[in-house]
């Protein structure tokens, strides 16, 4: 898609029937998944494309269960999209890396500046301890750790331990248990929709390492 110096607001249409927010992420998606693929630390097994995707996946499912309009949906598709890519750089405050790469990429497309600030304030809040400021935040941070409350918790907890330890982060199995045990026993999810059909499984996993 070429573009202009000119700023688009987010929820003017295009040319095709879009707006310019599913423009960005329809162009972006294809070279942000790529990138995740070919260039991520193999030692993350944790923090890779399957996590982004997974992320992704779940923002969709929860901005609908709460109801959200069009471009909200949008803003957190691309923040989930985005909210991991500073691990290609960086380990520490990836977060803030994660930001800085949407911002100048939103920039050359054309995003204005008060969407911008939407979907950082979504990437930046992901980062632990967990402090969503309003509901788009919300509905990315449940996302990001939607996992926790899933059957498929302890596989996904592996890769994560595997990651820690190739970064030199964790050695302990038993350290590792109870990380897990005073992670999950502080955590809380943020939407109702994940309160409800999370945090039960969330408890329930909690149970099974202790």
């Amino acid at each position: 898609m070429s573009q202009t110096n000119e700023t688009i607001t987010f929820v003017e249409m295009q040319s095709d029937g879009t707006t310019i927010l599913e423009s960005f992420y329809n162009d972006r998606y294809p070279d942000v998944v790529k990138r995740l693929k070919d260039e991520i630390n193999p030692n993350y097994t944790y923090h890779c494309l399957n996590h982004v995707l997974d992320v992704i996946e779940a923002a969709e499912r929860i901005a609908k269960a709460e109801s959200v309009d069009e471009s909200s949906l949008q803003i957190v598709k691309i923040a989930a999209l985005y909210h991991d890519i500073g691990f290609l750089f960086q380990r520490k405050e990836h977060e803030a890396k994660s930001a800085e790469m949407f911002s100048e990429e939103a920039l050359r497309f054309g995003l204005g500046d008060e969407v911008i600030i939407q979907i950082t304030g979504c990437i930046m809040a992901t980062k632990i301890p967990q402090n969503p400021q309003n509901l788009l935040e919300q509905i990315v941070c449940d996302a990001d750790l939607d996992y926790l409350g899933r059957d498929d918790y302890d596989s996904i907890a592996d890769t994560l331990y595997n990651e820690m330890s190739l970064a030199g982060e964790l050695s302990d199995l038993e350290k590792w248990k109870q990380i897990q045990i005073q992670f999950l026993s502080n955590h809380n999810f943020h939407t109702a929709y994940s309160k409800n059909l999370r945090q039960p499984g969330l408890l329930n996993n909690l149970n099974s390492i202790r």
